[in-house]
């Protein structure tokens, strides 16, 4: 199996370094701007499924994708953001004063397993969208299959498609509107490309994640 893995594009919570969870946030001006210019780049590419999260943003980047495409987008719960209780919509510095605790441990190899305040733990975020994955492969190994979801959702997929230990997904940085591949293959999987955000950088759109720069490591 072929498998596009998309973060959606800028949402105003994005922008504004703000925790997004499932809360139904939708792109930004900047947004559809970087989603219009990523269904162009993929214009070309050939797909049997394009799948997404049902909360906004990643709907409106999907569409922007399926528009060059004649195949409908499927909408899969277990998509959906990470569940981040009371951490929805705060600043990193509201964050960071509010839960100087549960940041601590967060960032230690025991973060994975820790439920956010509130919320759902990224090992439970794992198991939701791995689960996704192997629906699909087993209903057509050889299919093509463009999905667009959120960053914990793709980190956590991303470490266990390549056997990487959970806490380990900080080692990638996913920017919105970044698309990545895997080949699904029996006898390994084969990450093809990581993070490719040319098609902003030629539109002249910001590549770049302002969250990345402000959040704590998580």
């Amino acid at each position: 199996m072929h498998l596009l893995l998309i973060r959606h594009a800028e949402t105003g919570h994005n922008r504004d370094s703000r925790v997004q969870g499932q809360a139904d946030i939708p792109l930004s001006d900047l947004g559809m701007r970087q989603a219009a210019a990523l269904g162009a780049y993929l214009q070309h590419e050939s797909f049997t499924t394009i799948i997404a999260s049902p909360l906004a943003r990643a709907l409106a980047t999907a569409q922007a994708v399926a528009r060059y495409h004649d195949v409908p987008v499927s909408v899969e719960p277990d998509l959906m953001e990470m569940h981040v209780g009371d951490m929805e919509g705060l600043s990193t510095v509201e964050m960071r004063d509010r839960f100087p605790e549960f940041l601590a441990e967060w960032v230690t190899e025991r973060g994975p397993a820790l439920e956010m305040p509130g919320g759902e733990s990224l090992i439970q975020v794992q198991q939701r969208v791995w689960a996704v994955v192997e629906r699909l492969h087993q209903r057509d190994r050889d299919a093509r299959v463009a999905l667009i979801s959120h960053n914990f959702v793709l980190s956590a997929l991303l470490t266990r498609a390549l056997d990487m230990p959970l806490h380990e997904f900080r080692r990638f940085r996913l920017s919105v509107s970044g698309v990545s591949t895997l080949r699904l293959r029996p006898e390994r999987t084969v990450l093809v490309r990581l993070n490719d955000t040319c098609h902003l950088r030629a539109a002249g759109l910001p590549s770049t994640d302002p969250w990345a720069a402000r959040a704590p490591r998580t």
